[in-house]
């Protein structure tokens, strides 16, 4: 028998507790929150999931890419908790996700909230998506924004080796967006 392909999984937009695409369906596209079959979209993942997710993984040696998105749907983040939910819940995920997926997956952040962009220097949210917004942005607006999504995982005691794009975050700035994703590992770990 011949020896299996490698292969790499990329998982996006992983999070505790919410569910960002849900947040951003309604926020967004302000649209309801149901399926294009009508059903609603679970307005929660159960910690459940990421643990059937990490038994599938470590049953079949599966590795890859696990992005976080560290203020999941701008309803709380993964230093603080989660509005409406036990903090404990959230550091559980965390726990799960460092000592599971740690060993066979690169973390990274992926956004801020996935969903509205975070008005850093106002507080506050844009009326845009971190998408629509991030299309217009210069190195030194987005610079902080990865910043501050670095340093929330840092924070929260994950080690990112890189960011992942929500959507398709920076495309149209694309030379300003790699000199602030270099510029904001550096800040933040040391490393380019």
């Amino acid at each position: 028998m011949p020896d299996p392909t490698p292969i790499a999984l990329i998982i996006d937009d992983s999070c505790p507790l919410v569910h960002v695409y849900r947040c951003h369906w309604m926020d967004v596209h302000h649209e309801p929150p149901l399926t294009k079959d009508g059903r609603p979209m679970l307005e929660t993942i159960p910690n459940a999931f990421l643990d059937r997710f990490c038994d599938m993984v470590e049953a079949l040696g599966i590795r890859g890419k696990f992005s976080i998105v560290p203020a999941p749907g701008g309803l709380g983040d993964v230093v603080q908790g989660i509005a409406g939910h036990d903090p404990a819940l959230t550091r559980e995920w965390l726990d799960t996700a460092k000592r599971r997926l740690g060993p066979l997956f690169d973390f990274c952040s992926e956004g801020i909230t996935h969903n509205l962009a975070v008005n850093l220097a106002e507080g506050g949210y844009f009326a845009q998506s971190e998408n629509d917004w991030s299309q217009t942005q210069t190195r030194a607006t987005l610079t902080p924004y990865l910043i501050r999504q670095l340093e929330l995982l840092r924070d929260a005691g994950i080690d990112a080796t890189g960011v992942t794009s929500p959507w398709v975050f920076g495309e149209k700035v694309e030379p300003e967006y790699m000199a602030a994703i270099a510029a904001a590992q550096q800040a933040v770990y040391g490393r380019r």
